[in-house]
């Protein structure tokens, strides 16, 4: 065996060419497009790179927001059943979602090393990137999941639940240790929802992310209002989903070829093609794509945070009844709110370096901008600002992430700055 997918090898086997589609996706990564004329209307409404911003980017986002739009309707749900088992769920909500970002490298990593490789005509390179990925996935899976198993009652103290809480403290643990079951199927999706998306083929992700909601959804009205499973069957549903949905990828894989965090996808997987061309026009290509992903992802968040503006109390008031948490959600919606643009700023930066393969950097400034946090926390437990003070800290996060990337992305010696490589040009 040579390593590779038969989808992967198959692109080795066209001669090398890496114009020549994969097989099985029908989207073959491509020579950059270069701009070869001005659109009628003001750059920042209309760009030549939009059209393959948006066949990247459009089914990205629908496979991205499928996940949070499905758990709204989890916690709709739960929220049925009462106060505690909501709460229970937010926690473990929390808990999960801090868990397996700790694994985003899997993923993000994946992306642009399948696509550069691929850019190379390297198909075999490609190939065996995305088999290491996966086994170090199942490694790293079962680890997680034996780590949450074993040290639940751990794991919920970091998240401030005691067993002295009670009700809150035991269904919160049923929840926990159901769910951590599919860590290794959670990780095993990231690397090759990352693969494909590498072989820019968008599509495939966004079906199996419908299939796989529609099976929590299901679940998830059978088990929790049906049954009367509470969030014990919520978290059988989630998981049992996020199970097929790694399956259905390894399917894929074998078988076939194997708005904000959608455009990082698209920045991840357009400036290595970019980069991958070589010279100061793969250079220039690179930064010009890259300038439209931000005015997107700040412009997109900041027509997000109008709506929900706009929606007011009525958005909060329709996943709970209950007055402390619509208090607790009042306290902060402004805040919130603000962060959206920021956030959305951070998330095509994080998608562009990633896209560099700017790692080392990435890594540098995500301890730098936790440690900011970590202080933030800290004060606010000094100051008991409540949830107020940790959204606050939150915002140093996210401040402090976009100072350092915008930093990097801007600075001459950077990953797209002007003295990068041989022959780049200002």
């Amino acid at each position: 065996m040579n390593g590779t997918g038969p989808g992967v090898h198959d692109a080795h086997k066209n001669g090398g060419d890496p114009e020549a589609p994969l097989a099985g996706t029908g989207h073959g990564p491509t020579r950059p497009p270069t701009p070869s004329s001005r659109p009628s209307l003001p750059g920042w409404l209309l760009n030549p790179n939009d059209p393959a911003i948006l066949e990247l980017t459009l089914p990205a986002l629908l496979t991205l927001v499928a996940d949070p739009m499905l758990s709204m309707a989890t916690s709709v749900f739960v929220g049925q059943t009462g106060p505690t088992p909501l709460a229970a769920l937010g926690i473990n909500t929390s808990l999960f979602a801090l868990c397996f970002s700790l694994f985003n490298f899997l993923a993000t990593a994946t992306t642009p090393l399948v696509a550069t490789a691929l850019q190379a005509g390297n198909g075999e390179q490609a190939g065996r990137t995305v088999l290491q990925g996966l086994a170090l996935a199942v490694v790293l899976g079962l680890g997680l999941a034996l780590a949450l198993t074993a040290g639940s009652d751990a794991a919920l103290g970091v998240m401030g639940v005691a067993p002295e809480a009670g009700d809150l403290f035991l269904q919160s643990r049923d929840y926990l240790t159901v769910r951590a079951l599919a860590a290794p199927a959670v990780l095993l999706e990231s690397v090759a929802q990352g693969a494909l998306y590498g072989m820019r083929d968008m599509r495939t992700p966004l079906y199996v992310t419908a299939g796989a909601n529609a099976l929590n959804l299901g679940l998830g009205w059978l088990l929790v209002l049906h049954l009367g499973w509470g969030v014990k069957g919520a978290a059988l549903a989630t998981a049992a989903a996020e199970a097929a949905s790694a399956v259905a990828y390894l399917t894929v894989w074998l078988l076939d070829s194997f708005l904000t965090d959608a455009l990082a996808v698209a920045g991840q997987t357009l400036v290595a093609s970019h980069l991958g061309a070589g010279g100061s026009v793969g250079l220039r290509s690179a930064r010009a794509v890259s300038d439209r992903l931000l005015q997107l992802g700040v412009g997109g968040s900041a027509v997000l945070a109008l709506a929900l503006a706009a929606l007011g109390p009525a958005f909060p008031a329709a996943f709970t009844s209950d007055p402390g948490v619509l208090s607790g959600v009042h306290a902060i919606w402004g805040l919130a709110l603000a962060l959206l643009p920021l956030n959305g700023a951070v998330y095509v930066l994080d998608g562009v370096l990633a896209g560099a393969s700017d790692f080392d950097f990435l890594a540098q400034a995500m301890v730098l901008s936790a440690l900011c946090t970590v202080a933030g926390l800290e004060l606010s437990g000094h100051l008991e600002a409540g949830l107020l003070g940790v959204w606050w800290a939150l915002a140093a996060l996210m401040a402090s992430r976009l100072a350092t990337l915008s930093w990097r992305y801007a600075a001459p010696a950077g990953p797209l700055g002007a003295k990068r490589g041989p022959g780049a040009e200002s």
